[in-house]
């Protein structure tokens, strides 16, 4: 697990002071976890929100991949996702669906099949 504190901050295109004076943590701490130190959760939480990111993506416990299904999930919970947003989740859930075949893979994607939990199988609905 890695914390992405300098993969924010240079893609913000600020400094480290610019981040310290935003955050309210010391110059010298930012360099600290830019170098492998690891904040407490508290910090980590004050952080994702000062820059409006998920915490789990800055600690590395997500991908860049993973995020546009993650913000739907998080939109889904303040009622304002859309159709596109439901069609976002279920693309990238097809795309985790590993080692099904194109034609399997597609008929679980518009409720042909259905995965088995028991049997890691498919079966037809």
């Amino acid at each position: 697990m890695e914390l992405r504190l300098k993969e924010l901050r240079e893609d913000l295109g600020i400094s480290v002071k610019d981040m310290a004076r935003d955050t309210g943590v010391s110059q010298n701490t930012i360099h600290l976890y830019e170098r492998g130190g690891y904040p407490s959760i508290k910090q980590i939480e004050m952080i994702a929100k000062t820059y409006d990111v998920n915490p789990a993506w800055l600690v590395g416990w997500i991908d860049d991949e993973m995020m546009p299904a993650i913000q739907v999930v998080e939109k889904a919970v303040y009622k304002e996702s859309s159709t596109e947003d439901y069609q976002t989740i279920s693309t990238t859930m097809v795309r985790s669906l590993n080692g099904l075949n194109l034609k399997d893979t597609w008929e679980v994607r518009f409720g042909q099949k259905e995965l088995n939990k028991n049997t890691k199988g498919l079966s037809r609905v």
